[in-house]
């Protein structure tokens, strides 16, 4: 009928639709499934609604793009690419109030990933990151770059896209021999494929807690003053 049916909840409960989900990518069938709420940040709702392993769980399914935007620019991008497929889509999407970011494209999206930032200098590193973490590896690389590590910055807003890519593009993007780091508020898995080792993953790997924003972000390890000595080490 071309009608394109679409469904959404947190994200933290996309558990509940696995077997949904799951039958519409066997089915190939393009329904496009919203998940809102899509971390730790939520804060004071506690760990049953603070996602950690459903971004990994529905990037482990055959069939499903998901989709973690950074700012509305890229929801423009990648709401784009799902009317153009008829697979099943996921898009993940904050609660929490997010800036139009520089850098940030539309059509970049259409690749899985791309540059947001280059290195000003000379390449010494580079930072992967999704949904809100682009702002904050934005902010890292810029206090980093102070100390004189030019980083430069990914936005991974479709991993299965950019994996489709060919190997040229891809190592255009991250081109071996140089550390790289992921940023992402959510479970490791899947992401050593880009890393050397579980030093360089920026991520969760535990139930989160009930509090402030501030206070859960900073109990995970993922504030941007925690990542910048981390990343800072690495290079040390």
């Amino acid at each position: 009928s071309g009608i394109r049916a679409f469904g959404g909840t947190f994200l933290a409960f996309a558990d509940y639709l696995k077997p949904a989900i799951r039958l519409a990518a066997i089915m190939n069938l393009p329904v496009t499934y919203v998940f809102t709420h899509d971390s730790v940040s939520i804060g004071a709702d506690g760990p049953t609604h603070q996602p950690i392993e459903q971004l990994a769980m529905l990037r482990s399914l055959p069939n499903l793009d998901v989709y973690r935007p950074a700012d509305a620019k890229e929801v423009v991008g990648s709401w784009n690419n799902i009317l153009k497929k008829k697979n099943p889509s996921a898009l993940i999407i904050s609660r929490n109030e997010v800036h139009l970011l520089d850098g940030t494209d539309p059509q970049g999206v259409d690749y899985g990933a791309y540059i947001v930032r280059k290195e000003q200098n000379r390449l010494n590193g580079i930072v992967i990151a999704t949904g809100t973490e682009v702002n904050k590896a934005l902010v890292v690389a810029d206090n980093l770059m102070k100390k004189g590590i030019d980083l430069r910055v990914i936005s991974m807003p479709c991993v299965e896209t950019f994996c489709s890519q060919s190997d040229d593009y891809r190592e255009s993007l991250i081109p071996v021999g140089y550390k790289t780091i992921v940023i992402e508020a959510g479970s490791s898995f899947g992401w050593h494929r880009f890393v050397y080792s579980d030093k360089f993953l920026m991520t969760i790997d535990k139930f989160g807690k009930s509090g402030t924003k501030e206070q859960v972000i900073n109990y995970c390890d993922l504030c941007t003053e925690k990542i910048t000595t981390r990343i800072e080490k690495l290079f040390k």
